[in-house]
């Protein structure tokens, strides 16, 4: 499963595994972006 990211005009798609890892990194929940399931 993959998710996407959007911050206005820029785009980044990340893993789940990806995501809990930054998460952890930077002790955020990730709250201020939009998490969007992507078909591969």
């Amino acid at each position: 499963m993959k998710y996407k990211t959007n911050l206005d005009n820029y785009s980044q798609k990340f893993t789940l595994n990806e995501i809990e890892e930054i998460e952890e990194k930077y002790n955020t929940d990730l709250m201020d972006f939009e998490l969007v399931e992507v078909e591969e």
